[in-house]
């Protein structure tokens, strides 16, 4: 089963931000925790962390450990060196992986090399500038061995020092995308991301794509954009978009024309807000569908209308019920007639309200119609009617076996 946390003072992994308001305020509000938790089982860290490099770790012996979601510090120092990073895992073929070098805070280079590795350290995806700048992007790279991965970061021609990097990257598994919600067209329609991974579609032009992002002062946002999901070579010419407050004022602007990734960040909110992400397919693109992964320092964001702390691609249950789906047979608890026992075909025989699965009176033994209940009577309200015909039968049983013996 999936873990489901609540606190960020707690064990995290993801977060949920709600797309609904209250008194103009939205329900994750400044002044409670936010609200995280484990979608899909991926296995996670006990939280997300920005995590020092620790040398020497440029061997895969001595690559540093992240979990899901941490993001990595490093430097690239002394000139030639390469700094290896690994997530345990397991993780399972086909799964995505989206990981993005930050080089714009380095007073040396900011010209990185990105390069991902399977668990027996075979090459598997790699890039050079398809971030901002100079930097190092990878989206939704599909992972073709199961086991752990190991991120290697590099100065691009080992002719120079990064210092520093942050190092950002997610794996998620194919079933946490969920698509974009439409319409969402202009910031009054925006919502946030759906799922762990957000696939999109755009035909260019007034075809806008808003998502909705809550986010407090302080608070350092990174979108890695995959522009090939279906990897068949044909690439969407993305312009990712962050919109202030007002919905309208261009904060930052990264085109992704000709390249199978990009990303936008990392960024700094000055203030408390919602804040929009614009997608837009532009120029002559051979390709329109995208899907990316939006990061709130580190972890991925995605809408939780019911608060239950599953995000709205992967909750069966999601609106306003937050019931959940105990038994796991598809049916929400708050409408199964079973919400304890697997009834996916919700089968009620006798009509009671009680499903076949955990009805143990169907069949017309106690509390049906003949068995001395009525319809819908608990189980057993017919014994007080019924035990005084058994216990007749009984006496009667017994007087027969008495004159049989008399007789011999």
């Amino acid at each position: 089963m999936c873990t489901k946390l609540s606190q960020r003072s707690q064990t995290t992994e993801y977060r949920q931000s709600n797309t609904q308001q209250i008194s103009g305020a939205t329900r994750r509000t400044v002044s409670t925790a936010h609200a995280l938790a484990v979608v899909a089982c991926l296995t996670l860290s006990a939280r997300a962390d920005f995590v020092a490099e620790n040398e020497p770790n440029n061997a895969p012996a001595t690559a540093d450990p992240l979990f899901n979601g941490d993001v990595g510090l490093g430097n690239i120092s002394p000139v030639g060196e390469g700094d290896i990073w690994k997530q345990e895992g397991p993780f399972a073929v086909g799964d995505l992986v989206f990981a993005y070098v930050d080089t714009q805070d380095s007073t040396g280079s900011t010209n990185s090399s990105l390069a991902l590795f399977d668990s027996i350290f075979a090459p598997f995806a790699g890039d050079l500038d398809d971030g901002p700048g100079l930097s190092s992007a990878i989206g939704g790279a599909e992972l073709t061995t199961p086991g752990r991965i190991f991120i290697v970061v590099r100065e691009a021609f080992n002719a120079a020092m990064i210092t520093p990097y942050s190092l950002y990257q997610v794996v998620a598994t194919p079933d946490q995308a969920a698509n974009e919600v439409e319409p969402n067209n202009s910031p009054g329609e925006s919502k946030a991301p759906s799922g762990i991974v957000t696939n999109g579609e755009s035909s260019g032009g007034l075809d806008l794509d808003y998502y909705r992002i809550d986010a407090l002062a302080g608070e350092e946002l990174v979108v890695i954009m995959d522009n090939d999901p279906d990897k068949d070579g044909m690439f969407a010419n993305t312009i990712m978009i962050l919109l202030d407050t007002d919905g309208s004022t261009a904060l930052v602007t990264e085109p992704a024309f000709g390249q199978d990734s990009g990303a936008l960040g990392a960024f700094v909110f000055p203030s408390n807000g919602t804040y929009f992400l614009l997608v837009n397919i532009g120029g002559a693109s051979p390709d329109n569908d995208y899907r990316f992964v939006t990061l709130i320092d580190g972890l991925p964001l995605c809408a939780d209308d019911d608060a239950d702390g599953i995000c709205n691609g992967a909750d069966l249950c999601d609106g306003s019920d937050a019931s959940g789906d105990s038994d796991g047979d598809g049916v929400c608890d708050d409408i199964d007639n079973c919400p304890s026992d697997a009834n996916p075909a919700q089968s009620d025989s006798d009509g009671d309200g009680t499903g076949d699965a955990c009805d143990i009176d169907d069949g017309g033994i106690l509390g049906d119609p003949g068995a001395g209940g009525p319809v819908g009577a608990p189980c057993g309200a017919g014994v007080p009617m019924l035990m005084p015909l058994m216990a007749v039968g009984a006496a009667a049983g017994m007087r027969r076996r008495q004159r049989g013996k008399a007789a011999r």
